[in-house]
């Protein structure tokens, strides 16, 4: 409960390549943006960047997903921010409500539960969990791409099929 919130929140902020730094600034250099994003059953990496800067834009992508580094220094920053986040909801009359109203539709389904977890849950988990989380739902056979632009979809392909390369060393071939 909270993993993948945590995730997403702690995606960007360095690769096995890249600093937390370094990915901003480049980030900023190509007026892109890129993000991690979490849902109740999905969590994942969204990037905007100028169609001239397509092959940077992907390689830099590309880097945040196949190598995040977790460090231990980021979860950990990350979970205080998320408890901070749990405290100030409980301020809002209305988040509560909602809360109960999810509980009480969904009694034995993980839906039941919030998406920046609790405090039992996600104060202890360490960034060797997270890690380990993020290589079991983030591979090859279990990722779906999508593009949009003005670009042509044979290149993006082709770059995509370049830069995606997994930790095992083995890269994913794209459909044509």
């Amino acid at each position: 409960n909270g993993m993948t919130h945590l995730i997403s929140e702690v995606l960007t902020k360095g690769t096995n390549h890249r600093s937390s730094l370094d990915i901003a600034n480049q980030i900023e250099n190509m007026a892109g943006s890129l993000s991690g994003y979490a849902g109740r059953n999905l969590v994942g990496l969204k990037g905007s960047f100028l169609a001239e800067k397509l092959e940077e834009g992907i390689g830099l992508f590309t880097d945040v997903l196949c190598n995040p580094s977790f460090e231990a220094d980021e979860v950990k920053k990350e979970i205080q921010h998320t408890l901070s986040a749990l405290r100030d909801q409980e301020d809002l009359p209305a988040r509560l409500a909602m809360q109960v109203f999810v509980r009480k539709l969904f009694p034995n389904h993980p839906y039941r539960m919030t998406l920046l977890g609790t405090r039992q849950s996600i104060r202890h988990l360490t960034a060797k969990q997270i890690s380990r989380s993020y290589r079991n739902w983030v591979r090859p056979d279990n990722l779906v791409i999508s593009v949009v632009g003005d670009m042509r979809a044979e290149e993006v392909r082709d770059i995509f099929a370049e830069k995606l390369q997994f930790p095992n060393g083995k890269g994913r071939r794209l459909p044509r």
